[in-house]
């Protein structure tokens, strides 16, 4: 399959399991097995709508992600990369923080991360599972994989900047609240210079698991303190 195809496939799975996958997951839940409860349902909604793109990303770019896999050099290499790069995006992130704040005079998080923590704290196992494991997947094959890769012409420079502020665009649509693009633009960055330097996907994934393993144990102990 040539890259644009795959390029497009991509972006309509992604947009179908994020926009409308969730709706049609909720609305089976709560007709087909009576499921009542908010939470359960925004945690099963999200956690169905990430798992249905996980199949159709990895059905379309399947074999590249193998590929990269037998490509990773050494796995010395690799944790200092991925250890590396984490490093960098939560330096990008306490920047963008700080200019956040003072562009809102406030240290509200986005209704995004707001929703996130609201349903880590009454379902955390599931919604630890999507954010830790499923979430870094499918959008680093789609933000960096596909989008990057579709802009190779480009200057990497100007592809990097494309895809982290798409990135951060499709985290705050919904919302509304387009000031947050900033720390996702953040986050961003580094993982699409990740992907650029490696020239591996793998890389960008690991990174973007442990960021957010990370932001997952600090709400978790947060909850118990």
């Amino acid at each position: 399959m040539k890259r644009m195809p795959k390029t497009l496939l991509m972006i309509l799975s992604y947009i179908f399991s994020m926009f409308v996958m969730p709706a049609v997951a909720i609305t089976t839940l709560v007709n087909v097995f009576q499921v009542r409860d908010k939470y359960l349902l925004m945690v099963f909604g999200n956690f169905i709508s990430y798992l249905f793109l996980a199949i159709c990303t990895l059905s379309i770019v399947g074999d590249d992600v193998i590929a990269d896999f037998k490509k990773l050099p050494p796995w010395g290499k690799v944790a200092k990369g991925v250890v590396g790069g984490w490093a960098l995006l939560f330096l990008f992130n306490i920047v963008a923080s700080h200019l956040l704040s003072m562009l809102t005079q406030s240290n509200d998080s986005s209704q995004n991360q707001q929703a996130i923590n609201s349903i880590m704290n009454v379902h955390p196992l599931m919604m630890a599972a999507t954010t830790v494991l499923l979430a870094p997947l499918v959008e680093e094959l789609i933000f960096r994989k596909t989008l990057m890769g579709s802009m190779k012409k480009l200057p990497a420079v100007l592809s990097i900047l494309i895809s982290s502020m798409l990135f951060g665009l499709i985290h705050v649509v919904s919302g509304g609240d387009y000031i947050f693009i900033i720390p996702y633009m953040a986050m961003g960055i580094p993982l699409g210079w990740s992907y650029y330097k490696n020239q591996n996907i793998w890389f960008p994934i690991g990174i973007h698991m442990m960021q957010n393993l990370f932001s997952t144990l600090v709400l978790l102990l947060s909850g118990l303190l």
